[in-house]
Formats: structure tokens, sequence, C-alpha cells
């Protein structure tokens, strides 16, 4: 077995193959494919919902819902896709979990403006604002249609990946790369 990649100190290794250091993340390592992916296999809830619900769906579900609240707000869309971003490297930590972690939020921090600065998001207070608004009103809709009761489609791994991309495509505004 060759391990001469295998482990790099620091360093979390991407579908893609770039290894992202935890504590210095690169824009230039971060690619489309690596976020698809990660936050495609990255379940809500810690998993505890009735069938498979990622990450991913929940940020498309925050970006429609952006759009379809706020329409003359065009860039709103893009950044709710991008909101949780970082947990493709971090991992979605339930929130009663998370705030025991420390550094944790400093981290997801680092990794998040590292995303933003990779596709050109700037994020106001009233985007914030926003984002908090529609990332609560999900939360709420999840708890009732994937964690207590199941409603609409159970999305394959594929499916959740292509679906993230082409949501991704559509309201990227800057020149970008899927994987390396």
């Amino acid at each position: 077995m060759q391990t001469n990649s295998l482990y790099t100190a620091g360093c979390i290794r991407t579908f893609s193959g770039e290894f992202i250091s935890v504590l210095e993340p690169k824009a230039v390592q971060v690619f489309v494919v690596d976020i698809a992916v990660g936050l495609s296999r990255e379940m809500r809830f810690g998993g505890h919902t009735k069938k498979p619900y990622s990450v991913s769906e929940h940020s498309i579900w925050c970006a429609d819902k952006a759009a379809e609240l706020y329409p003359d707000n065009v860039s709103l869309p893009f950044k709710l896709l991008l909101h949780d971003a970082h947990e493709a490297y971090l991992k979605d930590i339930p929130s009663p979990v998370k705030s025991e972690l420390g550094d944790y939020k400093k981290l997801a921090d680092l990794h998040q403006d590292v995303i933003h600065s990779r596709y050109g998001v700037r994020i106001s207070n009233t985007d914030k604002e926003l984002i908090k608004q529609i990332d609560t009103m999900a939360l709420e809709w999840e708890y009732e249609h994937k964690k207590l009761n199941w409603h609409g489609l159970e999305l394959n791994d594929r499916a959740r990946i292509d679906l993230f991309i082409n949501h991704f495509v559509k309201l990227c505004k800057v020149p970008f790369t899927i994987q390396p």
C-alpha cells in the first residue's frame, strides 16, 4: 500500500486530491467539486433524519428560498448556496456540540472567508441578517419535513452532487473551474 500521500500533517485531502490546511486554507485550492461532494455527503441533524438529507440539499433549499423571498437581490441566492460551504471541509456539527468546541467558529469563519474570496462573495450586515433569517426558516422546515416526517424526494449521492453543481454554475458570477 502506498502511503506517501496518505498523511499530510494539519491537512484534509479533498475529493479532487487537494490538501487543504485546516489552519491556513488557500483560495486557489478551493474547487466546486470538493464543496459539492463534501456537502452532499454531509448529513443534516448529525444524520438523524428519517432518510438521508444533506447539507447540499439544505444549501439549495436556502438559495431557492432567497430567490423566492428577495427576487430583486440577485446575489443573495449564491450567498445562501455557500453559507455552509466550510462544512465541506470541517463537517456539519450539530449546534449543541459546536457550542462546546471553542475554536470551531474561528476555523469555520476562516474557511468561509477563503471560500468567499475564491468566488467573489462579499457579505454585508444586511446579508448576514437575511442569511440568518433564511437559515432559521430552513431549520424549522427541515425539522418538520425531514427529521420528524419525510416529505419530498430522496436523492442519491450523484443527484445531490449534480444538483449542487448545477445551482453553483447558474448562480456564480465570477470565472471558476469545477475541478483542478
